[in-house]
C-alpha cells in the first residue's frame, strides 16, 4: 500500500473545513434558547465542582467516565468562568458544537481508503442531518465519543496505509480516551471485533495480504499499553485519587446494569422508528436519504472489496454497532450517533456510486448538485426538530426534554426577592425529581435539596415541591402559603410555595 501519513488533495480538506464551520454555527444557532437537559443540567453540575474544587476524582454513581468534563474545562478557563453559577448554556454546549465540526475534519483521513467523491459525498449528513445537529448542540457524551470513535478509527486506518509506529500511539490514545468518556465502548469493541472477523473471511486472500502489510503486532501492543495508562491517568486524576480504578470498574457494573433499560427500555426496532418514522413536524429526510444512501452504499463497498476494503469494513461495522445496539434494552435518541455516523459514510460511497452511473464524464457535477439537494432536504427537518420544535413531544430527538414552561421560574423567583435579602432567603427543593433545576437555580446562594420536609414544614423562605412531594404539601404548610406551577418535563410539574405577603 502507499506510504503516505496523509492523503493529499487540498480541496478535500477545505470542503470538510467548510462542512466543519457549517456544523459549528448550526449546533450553535440555538445554543441560548433550547431549555436545559436533565442530563446537561447534571454535567454542568460535574463541571461546576471541578471549577470550585469541590470534585477532584470520578465518580462512578450513575456518571458516565471523567473526559468531558475535564474537556470542558478548558473552554470554561478561556472564558473566565470559575464555578458553576458563572457558566452559561452556551459554555456548556460550545464543547459538544465543536466536537461535532471536528467530526468533518477527521474524514479526509479516511479519503484514500473510501475515494475523495465518496468521503465529500457523506459530509452533509454528519453537518446538516438532525440528530447531528441537535446533539451537537448538547452538552452530553456523544458528540465526545463518536469524535474519538472516528478518531480512533482514522488512526488505525493511517498506521495500515503508512506503518508508522506514531499513528499506531495516537490509535492507542483514542481508545484511552474513549474508555474515559463513556461505558457505551463496551458496545463500541465489541461491534467492532465482529466486523473486523467478518471482514476477514469476506475479503479476497491478496487484498487482505496487501491491507495488513504494515500491521505489526508490537505496533499495537504498545498502542494497547498506551491506551490502558491514558485511562488510568483519567479515572485516578493523575495518580492523585488511585482508586479511581476501582471506581472505573464500579462504574462500568452498573453500566451493564443499566443497559437492561431502567426505565429506558424499549422494543428492538426503537432506532429504526425514530429515524424512518414521519412525525407531525417534519419528513424524517435525514433517516429515509441515510438508508437509501446505505443500501447503496454496501452494494457499491461489496463490488469494490478488493480495490478499497475499507469501505466493505465499514458497512460491516455498521451494521454490527446497529444489531447490538438494538439489541440492547436501554435506548435514548443520542446513542442513534454510534451507527449514524459510520452509516454516513457508506452513504456516501453509495451517493457516488449512483451519480457515477448514467455518465462518468460528468459524475462530479451530478455528484455536486446531488449534495445540494441532499442539504437542502436535511436542512429542512433540521430547521424542524432542531429549532422550531426542539422539545416538541412529537420531536423523535426530544428525549424527556425539559419544558419551555420552566424558563418562567427564574424571573418568578426574582420578583419574590425583590421584598427579601437574597442572601439571607433559603430555597428548599423537597422530593426526588428535581432535575434539571440545579440549573436553574445556580445563582441562588442558599439552595437546598431534600427528598422529605423537615420536622417543620414551614421553615424556609421559598419551597419548591416536585416529584413524590408534591402530594399534601399545601395541606401540611397551612393555608398562609401560596403555590405556582411550573411545568418540568412533559406531564411532570414542581410546585412553588411561598408565604403570602411575603
Amino acid at each position: 500500500m502507499k506510504s503516505t501519513a496523509f492523503p493529499e488533495p487540498t480541496g478535500l480538506w477545505l470542503f470538510a473545513g467548510l462542512c466543519a464551520v457549517a456544523a459549528l454555527l448550526l449546533a450553535l444557532a440555538a445554543a441560548e434558547d433550547r431549555p436545559m437537559h436533565t442530563d446537561e443540567a447534571v454535567n454542568a453540575r460535574i463541571l461546576g465542582d471541578h471549577l470550585e474544587g469541590r470534585q477532584a476524582h470520578y465518580d462512578p454513581e450513575d456518571r458516565h467516565g471523567p473526559l468531558l468534563a475535564r474537556i470542558a474545562r478548558i473552554p470554561a478557563a478561556l472564558l473566565g468562568r470559575t464555578s458553576h453559577a458563572e457558566l452559561t448554556a452556551f459554555d456548556l454546549r460550545l464543547v459538544a458544537a465543536v466536537c461535532a465540526a471536528l467530526l468533518l475534519l477527521v474524514l479526509p483521513l479516511l479519503a484514500d481508503g473510501l475515494g475523495r467523491r465518496e468521503t465529500a459525498a457523506a459530509m452533509p449528513w454528519l453537518a446538516a442531518g438532525a440528530p447531528f445537529v441537535y446533539f451537537g448542540g448538547t452538552f452530553i457524551h456523544e458528540p465526545l465519543f463518536i469524535l474519538l470513535s472516528a478518531s480512533m478509527g482514522a488512526a488505525l486506518w493511517r498506521w495500515l496505509v503508512s506503518g508508522r509506529l506514531a499513528w499506531a500511539l495516537m490509535a492507542g490514545a483514542f481508545f484511552g480516551l474513549l474508555i474515559a468518556t463513556k461505558e457505551t465502548i463496551l458496545v463500541t469493541g465489541l461491534a467492532l471485533l465482529l466486523a473486523f472477523l467478518g471482514w476477514l473471511v469476506s475479503i479476497p486472500q491478496k487484498t487482505l495480504q496487501r491491507t495488513l502489510a504494515n500491521f505489526r503486532t508490537p505496533h499495537l501492543a504498545l498502542a494497547a499499553l498506551v491506551g490502558l495508562a491514558a485511562a488510568a491517568s483519567l479515572f485516578t486524576d493523575f495518580g492523585r485519587h488511585p482508586s479511581g480504578l476501582i471506581d472505573a470498574v464500579r462504574g462500568w457494573i452498573q453500566a451493564l446494569y443499566r443497559a437492561g433499560g431502567q426505565g429506558h427500555e424499549k422494543p428492538w426496532d426503537t432506532y429504526a422508528g425514530w429515524l424512518l418514522g414521519s412525525n407531525v413536524r417534519s419528513l424524517p429526510w435525514f433517516g429515509w436519504t441515510l438508508a437509501a444512501g446505505f443500501a447503496a452504499g454496501t452494494v457499491a463497498a461489496w463490488r469494490t472489496r478488493r480495490t478499497r476494503p475499507l469501505g466493505w469494513l465499514l458497512v460491516l461495522y455498521t451494521v454490527a454497532v446497529t444489531a447490538v445496539y438494538s439489541c440492547v434494552p436501554y435506548k435514548t435518541p443520542w446513542l442513534l450517533l454510534n451507527f449514524a455516523a459510520p452509516a454516513a459514510l457508506v452513504a456516501g460511497i453509495g451517493l457516488a456510486a449512483l451519480c457515477s452511473l448514467p455518465t462518468r464524464s460528468r459524475s462530479g457535477l451530478l455528484l455536486a448538485a446531488a449534495g445540494a439537494a441532499l442539504a437542502f432536504l436535511l436542512l429542512a427537518e433540521t430547521r424542524a426538530l432542531c429549532f422550531r420544535f426542539p422539545v416538541d413531544p412529537t420531536n423523535p430527538l426530544a428525549y424527556a426534554p425539559t419544558t419551555t414552561d420552566l424558563e418562567r421560574l427564574p424571573p418568578r423567583l426574582e420578583a419574590l426577592l425583590a421584598a427579601r435579602d437574597p442572601d439571607q432567603t433559603v430555597i428548599r427543593v423537597i422530593g426526588d425529581d428535581y432535575w434539571p433545576l440545579p440549573w436553574y437555580l445556580r445563582t441562588y446562594p442558599n439552595v437546598g435539596y431534600w427528598e422529605n420536609l423537615a420536622d417543620d414544614p414551614a421553615a424556609g423562605d421559598l419551597i419548591i415541591a416536585t416529584g413524590d412531594a408534591l402530594g399534601g404539601m399545601a395541606d401540611r404548610l397551612g393555608p398562609e402559603w401560596r403555590w405556582e406551577f411550573f411545568g418540568l418535563r412533559a406531564e411532570v410539574i414542581i410546585l412553588l410555595f411561598h408565604r403570602e405577603g411575603r
